[in-house]
């Protein structure tokens, strides 16, 4: 079990993708750059957590949210290299199969939406998302097929 950075553990990124060490070892999760990943995006949304101290009750419940988000964070990295999951190891006398109907894509969504969850639930000023920006800017009265104004 390795820190990536104070946040979390390479033990507990497996955990949240129910995977063992001798599927996805440290070495694998640690030569990703985790901890760099991790930290640049904290930096473009929470700068201040060095602020945080773990005696303040306020702050304990940031920092749990923050080891949660931070977990979630690099399972969703971790999920998204699907080839780092093993079908099928064996040392000779044990064997271990992944379920053939195993979907890594729903694996790896489930991870993000956790991790946006955690973040939403820390993030003071979340981005605003507009999902339909071109439809938003339009005016009701073009119409853009016949392109005449009514």
């Amino acid at each position: 079990m390795a820190d990536i950075l104070e946040w979390t553990t390479t033990e507990a990124v497996r955990g949240a993708l129910g995977v063992t060490d001798n599927e996805v070892p440290d070495s694998f999760l640690l030569h990703q750059n985790m901890h760099l990943q991790l930290e640049h995006d904290l930096d473009s949304w929470f700068p201040l957590r060095g602020d945080l101290d773990d005696g303040d009750d306020a702050d304990i419940k940031t920092l749990r949210g923050l080891r949660l988000y931070s977990m979630w964070f690099c399972a969703a990295l971790t999920a998204d290299m699907w080839l780092a999951f093993p079908q099928r190891i064996s040392d000779g006398k044990a064997d271990l199969r992944r379920f053939t109907a195993l979907d890594f894509e729903e694996l790896s969504l489930r991870a993000a939406a956790k991790r946006d969850a955690y973040r939403n639930a820390l993030d003071p000023n979340p981005p605003e998302t507009n999902l339909i920006p071109h439809v938003a800017g339009a005016a009701p009265s073009y119409d853009p097929v016949t392109n005449t104004e009514s």
